[in-house]
């Protein structure tokens, strides 16, 4: 019987002993048990405190597999006791904010049903999805400026739209919101799929706009719809115009930076 009397920390629940989801809430680090938060500076984690004092997980994601390994166990082991330990503190979780500095993402076109809806609209009189739709991975590079904690008032963005005596300016009318679940990979240089015990996985939810989006030209945002808190999207698939360009500006700085070092 653990110390944690809630009745949604039970391993049939989501936020259980089992789970255990990291965040940053008033107070530091914390992670999730139940409808309330456990903080973590205040706790006898041995060498692994170190990774856990600040308001960011940032040290935590650069410490690297070995210590989320021996932290995760060290959790466990404390959320199951059953007296509290010293040092525990359980505070709400109303106070999360964003927990880790967002260097870069991805957003994946993955919802087929979505993929239909949209191909309707830019495409009504052709076929909603394109025959390599299925073949091809289509990532949209985003803004890690655009990455936002629930709860954040979010500005809708000016921009035209149709209008009974031509185009109008003005902030959006309509916006869509759709649930997303996101992975971290804590190293960049070396980008993995998630697995049990890597502090990955959580979810999100994407604003964006749809009022310009029928104003633009067909398969194509508009840049003001772009301001939105969302992905920018810029694909490039393998062997297109704008992916050979990429791979030969980049051939280009290498190149640079070898003369550089050279001379």
């Amino acid at each position: 019987m653990s110390w944690i009397s809630d009745p949604n920390f039970t391993e049939d629940q989501p936020f259980g002993p089992q789970t255990l989801p990291y965040g940053v809430v008033d107070g530091g680090v914390a992670v999730r048990v139940g409808d309330r938060a456990l903080l973590l500076k205040s706790l006898a984690l041995g060498k692994c405190s170190e990774y856990v004092q600040t308001d960011s997980l940032d040290p935590l994601l650069k410490a690297g597999r070995p210590v989320w390994s021996v932290l995760r166990a060290k959790l466990k082991e404390i959320v199951t006791a059953t007296s509290a330990p010293k040092g525990a503190e359980l505070v709400g979780i109303e106070t999360a904010k964003l927990p880790f500095t967002v260097g870069d993402y991805v957003d994946f076109y993955s919802s087929r049903h979505h993929a239909e809806n949209v191909g309707k609209m830019f495409r009504p009189d052709g076929d909603a999805l394109t025959p390599n739709w299925t073949h091809l991975p289509i990532g949209y590079h985003g803004r890690a400026g655009t990455v936002y904690v629930s709860g954040t008032d979010i500005v809708r963005p000016n921009g035209q739209r149709r209008g009974s005596e031509g185009p109008k300016f003005g902030p959006s009318e309509r916006s869509t919101s759709r649930p997303r679940s996101g992975s971290s990979a804590a190293d960049r240089r070396r980008p993995t799929s998630p697995r049990a015990g890597q502090p990955s996985t959580s979810s999100a939810s994407r604003w964006s706009t749809t009022g310009r989006r029928a104003t633009s030209r067909p398969g194509s945002t508009s840049r003001s719809a772009r301001s939105w808190p969302s992905r920018s999207p810029r694909r490039s698939a393998p062997g297109s115009r704008r992916s050979k360009r990429s791979q030969l500006h980049a051939s280009r700085r290498r190149r640079c930076r070898t003369s550089c070092t050279t001379t």
